[in-house]
């Protein structure tokens, strides 16, 4: 993010209003050491917006400043779905096979990227298995391993 500057005023504002972070992630159930820097540039943003804009002084800070926190949430939970769009957890617990996890591969001789991919190479002809984009290929790891 780019510099950010408050004038003296804003920053006693910020100050003294610095409740209205802590209260809003806690009303939202999030706990303040991981989320006050996903929030504090929207918080601080709606202290600069405040005292420049006249307009907004017929809110309440707090609805603004809620507002810009909120929409700060929103981007950094966009951001968050977006990396994770094509991440599939798997647990060590899943089978590939009857009597076979994932956790029993990591001390085994089998091969599982071998496997995985003779799998693929048997997919049947108009499964929906494999699907591919310019930019990504995905596919769906419980059919390409199940037996």
């Amino acid at each position: 993010m780019g510099e950010f500057r408050l004038s003296e005023r804003q920053r006693v504002f910020a100050e003294e209003n610095h409740s209205v972070l802590v209260d809003f992630l806690d009303f939202m159930g999030l706990p303040l050491d991981e989320y006050y820097d996903v929030v504090i540039f929207g918080f601080l943003n709606a202290v600069r917006k405040y005292d420049e804009r006249e307009d907004l002084k017929q809110y309440k800070f707090e609805s603004i400043a809620r507002n810009q926190m909120r929409t700060a949430l929103d981007r950094h939970f966009q951001k968050l779905r977006k990396r994770d769009e094509f991440v599939h957890i798997l647990s060590l617990d899943y089978e590939i096979s009857p009597n076979l996890t994932f956790g029993d591969t990591i001390a085994s001789d089998i091969d599982v990227c071998e496997y995985v991919c003779e799998k693929l190479s048997r997919a049947e002809e108009g499964s929906e298995l494999l699907h591919t984009t310019p930019k990504r290929a995905t596919f769906d790891l419980r059919e390409v391993v199940a037996v």
